[in-house]
């Protein structure tokens, strides 16, 4: 009788632990490196701020507009106790999203994570209010962008007011979330058709902080090159609203920054820019950004995964903020 017991209860363990498997623990390992711990194993939803220890940063995603066209571009945010920190990012980008589209904020107290899948979960009040269809396409990718910042996260099902629906907003019926949306191949791309793309890395105005942007090639050619060339001429061609993120002097004027010589060996990628007669210690910030633009760019090809900058024909360590270009440099976790 003891032996039927005991083999009834061992059963029942292993059917509960069958059906706990697919609810997935959302990691931060792919995102958030040495400077966050997170303890446990258990599911993202029923993470309480005693399981979380010191956490220090998430990854959220901003908007910048023009008042017909949305760019978003990522932002790091300082975390506290409570909520899961896939939460708190989500919450976080709404936070922003709502604030810059001028609509009644939204808060989450929790997204479900099984088969990672995250399933978010929105008031349908909120989706009506977005204004065109270019803001509901980028708010659809900024929130699908921070969800997938995490490893464990692969897709977003949308949900409105608990139901599935077809479309995110009645103003578009072209962004579909009847399935789970995955993560943008091209960011702020602003055509579907199929033509030679690349991303390149520009700045909004009166900030610090850099963009992600889709831009067409003219042909596939020496893609890196025609993309390094591209975001050194600035944003101009594509739109007056963003602005140049890399810029040398010359005779004291701006001008644009020249390439001496660039290479691929061993997935770094070597490149000598001609800065003019830049002062480097006047215009460190600017520089700093400069670094960054190129760094996020490269590294945005496969076959890149570090940069070796030199400047002017020299390789020279100038220490720009926690970066130096004297090091093989590694795309930045956090980019703003």
């Amino acid at each position: 009788m003891k032996r039927t017991i005991a083999l009834i209860l061992f059963l029942l363990l292993l059917f509960t632990g069958c059906n706990r498997a697919n609810l997935l623990s959302v990691s931060t390992d792919s995102v958030f490196g040495d400077d966050v711990l997170v303890s446990g194993d258990q599911d993202p939803e029923y993470l309480h701020s005693t399981d979380t220890v010191k956490v220090k940063k998430v990854i959220s995603y901003r908007l910048f507009t023009n008042g017909n066209r949305y760019w978003y571009y990522p932002f790091s945010e300082e975390t506290s106790l409570g909520l899961p920190l896939h939460v708190q990012a989500v919450n976080a980008t709404l936070a922003h999203l709502c604030e810059t589209l001028q609509l009644p904020g939204v808060v989450l107290t929790s997204i479900a994570v099984r088969d990672k899948i995250a399933y978010l979960d929105l008031p349908a009040s909120f989706t009506a209010a977005l204004p065109s269809y270019s803001a509901v396409k980028s708010v659809g990718d900024a929130l699908v962008m921070t969800l997938t910042e995490f490893k464990s996260i692969s897709k977003v099902q949308f949900l409105l007011d608990g139901q599935n629906s077809n479309f995110l907003s009645r103003n578009s019926a072209q962004y579909e979330i009847n399935l789970p949306v995955n993560r943008p191949e091209w960011p702020n791309e602003e055509s579907v058709r199929k033509e030679s793309k690349t991303v390149v890395y520009w700045l909004i105005p009166d900030t610090n902080c850099l963009v992600p942007i889709t831009a067409r090639l003219p042909n596939t050619d020496e893609s890196i090159l025609q993309t390094i060339s591209l975001l050194l001429q600035g944003p101009a061609a594509y739109t007056s609203y963003l602005q140049p993120s890399v810029l040398g002097y010359r005779e004291g004027a701006v001008s644009q920054v020249g390439i001496l010589s660039f290479a691929v060996k061993g997935k770094t990628a070597f490149l000598d820019l001609d800065f003019g007669e830049y002062d480097f210690a006047a215009n460190r910030e600017q520089f700093q950004l400069a670094i960054k633009a190129m760094i996020q760019t490269l590294t945005e090809f496969s076959e890149i995964e570090h940069v070796q900058l030199l400047l002017n024909g020299a390789r020279m360590a100038l220490a720009v903020g926690q970066l130096s270009t004297g090091d093989m440099l590694e795309r930045l976790l956090y980019l703003n």
